[in-house]
């Protein structure tokens, strides 16, 4: 129902059925707002107006940190920044300590233009938290957009070191190395990913 209401245009209805879907189940709240990115993430990304599908969720989960972080993650895969900017600071005012919702602040001044204050930020969560594969995975695709190529693929190869198998990692390390003229490695990572059963 809450596709067919979302295709249709009726993003109120959308979204009651989608604050509906998150309280299903109380013990899974917070799992459930921390997983909105992933789900909404194609439905949203360059979309801002579809941002009011989380309208029906604000005042039930107004003190959630998950709900904040999820608002401003999705604001800013729509572009809205100053929207994206508002909710994290949110976020951050409920869960100051929790490193994904300083990781964002930091995406968030990159896309505001201070690369290097926001890469340095990001940086020094990802050395902290090496093991987050999803810390790792934004940090190579911030230095992607931003056309630092070497230091993606860098990037790329260390979340490879944590999660051999990452499917984008080795997609995007396959399409570098080919840009590069090496078509070896391009060869070896893109039969890696055929293999890997992961791809689409």
């Amino acid at each position: 129902q809450f596709g067919l209401a979302l295709n249709a245009g009726d993003l109120p209805q959308a979204g009651v059925l989608l604050a509906e879907l998150v309280a299903m189940h109380p013990d899974r709240e917070a799992e459930a707002l921390a997983d909105l990115p992933a789900l909404l993430a194609g439905e949203i990304k360059g979309h801002p107006e579809r941002l009011a599908l989380l309208d029906p969720l604000a005042e039930r989960y107004a003190g959630w940190a998950e709900f904040h972080y999820a608002r401003a993650r999705l604001a800013l895969l729509a572009g809205d920044i100053p929207q994206a900017r508002a909710a994290v600071e949110r976020a951050r005012k409920l869960a100051p300590d929790w490193y994904r919702v300083q990781a964002l602040a930091a995406q968030i001044q990159i896309q505001q233009g201070n690369a290097e204050g926001g890469l340095a930020q990001l940086r020094a969560l990802v050395r902290k938290h090496g093991d987050d594969q999803g810390l790792r995975l934004d940090e190579a695709r911030l230095l992607l957009q931003l056309g630092r190529l070497e230091e993606a693929a860098w990037a790329f190869e260390q979340l490879l070191q944590v999660a051999p198998g990452q499917p984008e990692a080795l997609y995007a390390l396959g399409l570098l190395k080919l840009e590069a003229g090496d078509d070896d490695a391009a060869f070896d990572y893109l039969t890696r990913l055929a293999t890997s059963g992961a791809h689409q």
